[in-house]
């Protein structure tokens, strides 16, 4: 017969150290990770963020950043043709142009389409993106910022909040050199 041996204080103590050490490591990174926000940590436009990009900027910019919401298979993703504001309470924010939107989709594969035709995805459940106007704090350096809903076929939709993505101009393009989470309400 297998008897267990009871436990005595002493063999707690080495697992209690591991969950001390990987929960004090937690805490630090959420601590350098608030200690290293920047100001473009907002939703909003940047008192820095004035200039414009030109045209031919646009469509590549916004296609690296919706890039990150590649669906899987079983998945779609819906543009939403109206604008983040850029600033509280804003509703001037012009909506994405639609020739621009429709190029994005075409670019981005058969798994993303536009809200207003929600038809042409094959898929019930997914997401529906809705992007910021593009933010320039340089003509090589942007910020987009994109909120996502979560769309399920028998639950509906559900916020899962936004992200800002920081991109640079590069000789081979624009390419994202930060993306966080950002606050702030819809």
């Amino acid at each position: 017969m297998n008897e267990r041996t009871p436990r005595t204080r002493g063999d707690d103590a080495g697992f209690l150290r591991r969950v001390n050490s990987v929960l004090i490591g937690l805490a630090l990174a959420v601590l350098a990770q608030a200690a290293h926000a920047a100001p473009g940590d907002s939703r909003y436009r940047a008192a820095a963020e004035t200039l414009t990009v030109s045209a031919a900027d646009v469509g590549p910019i916004y296609e690296v950043a919706l890039r990150f919401y590649t669906p899987p298979r079983n998945q779609s993703r819906w543009l939403d043709l109206h604008r983040l504001p850029a600033t509280p309470g804003d509703t001037t924010s012009p909506p994405l142009d639609h020739a621009l939107a429709e190029w994005l989709v075409t670019r981005l594969g058969d798994r993303f389409c536009l809200l207003e035709e929600p038809n042409t995805c094959r898929r019930n459940n997914g997401a529906q993106l809705e992007v910021s106007p593009i933010y320039a704090s340089s003509h090589d350096r942007v910020r987009v910022v994109v909120a996502c809903r979560l769309v399920f076929q028998y639950a509906g939709l559900m916020n899962n909040g936004a992200q800002a993505f920081v991109l640079e101009r590069t000789p081979r393009g624009w390419r994202v050199v930060d993306r966080h989470g950002v606050g702030g309400e819809r």
